[in-house]
């Protein structure tokens, strides 16, 4: 049946044309002709998107570089990007000519000096705190290295990790820290150094000395060495405070306060069951206008705990 139909099919319509060669010919060329020119289109806009993604990253980058160098100016021409002043401290870039310190950016390479009941506290690049007493004048020469002319300075470096420490140079010696929180004193007859906790080394022109928390040393004009005891909460740190970034007490808890009151203030804490309760204790109000006293009493007055300092001991009750 199928047969049948097949030859009624091509009796009717005949047979099946050969193709003309030359059309034959001239059809190929035509389909590799439009193959090549679509192949050639597509490297084009393949090339253009690849020039324009180039571009791109050239403009991300630059813009990057622009806005580092601006915002940042390059962690090696930065001493401290934060500083907080109280009275009137002076900068200069030679150590002779000075001017009123205007910026929060300290430079290496600049002298700072602090006139009478002036003092000012800087953020470190490596996270420790240096508050200047006044009076005092220091050089900065690099972000691990400064130079105590006159003055006093005190270091709290509890909280760095990095494996450069500061080192204090004076006409005496070097005094360099390890982790810890202690003052360096200097004059024309003799340096003075205090170690509130931790570890501090002093080299002094042969001698390597260390010396511990709770200890003070003195090596005057003459070379002699003496040691002597100096509590955490001692009457040498008292200048200290006055230097400190005042603190903001307004929603932070009476853990917090506590916390940051022994430490700025010399205290080991004894919480008696109370510390995680403490968390708890939301504080409102700012206290940084109070005295030191002051502040330790106002925040307790605003809770239902009590406190008392007994030998260097911040109890909670």
């Amino acid at each position: 049946m199928e047969k049948n139909k097949l030859g009624e099919l091509i009796q009717k319509h005949g047979k099946r044309i050969k193709p003309n060669e030359l059309m034959q010919q001239r059809a190929k060329n035509n389909v590799r002709a439009h193959w090549q020119n679509s192949i050639a289109n597509n490297r084009k806009q393949r090339n253009s998107r690849l020039y324009s993604l180039a571009a791109s990253l050239f403009v991300v980058f630059t813009l990057g570089m622009v806005f580092k160098n601006y915002f940042n100016q390059g962690p090696q021409d930065i001493f401290s990007n934060q500083q907080y002043v109280q009275g009137e401290v002076l900068v200069s870039t030679d150590g002779e000519n000075w001017a009123k310190q205007s910026s929060k950016v300290i430079k290496n390479g600049s002298w700072l000096k602090t006139n009478t009941k002036s003092f000012t506290n800087l953020s470190l690049l490596d996270g420790s705190e240096l508050r200047i007493n006044h009076n005092s004048i220091v050089e900065i020469i690099n972000p691990t290295k400064i130079n105590l002319i006159s003055g006093e300075i005190y270091h709290d470096a509890d909280i760095v990790t990095a494996k450069n420490h500061l080192i204090i140079q004076t006409a005496f010696g070097k005094v360099q820290h390890i982790g810890t929180r202690y003052l360096v004193k200097t004059d024309s007859n003799k340096l003075e150094i205090a170690v509130r906790n931790g570890l501090v080394e002093i080299e002094y022109k042969q001698l390597k000395r260390k010396v511990d928390a709770g200890y003070g040393l003195t090596i005057n004009d003459n070379s002699e060495i003496t040691t002597q005891l100096v509590p955490a909460n001692d009457k040498v740190w008292d200048w200290v405070s006055l230097a400190a970034t005042p603190y903001q007490s307004e929603g932070k808890t009476l853990y917090d306060f506590v916390s940051w009151y022994a430490h700025e203030y010399g205290y080991k804490v004894e919480w008696n069951s109370n510390k995680m309760k403490s968390k708890r204790v939301e504080l409102s109000g700012q206290i940084s206008h109070l005295d030191k006293s002051i502040q330790l009493k106002a925040v307790f007055l605003s809770t239902t705990y009590d406190y008392q300092i007994n030998k260097g001991i911040l109890s909670i009750h």
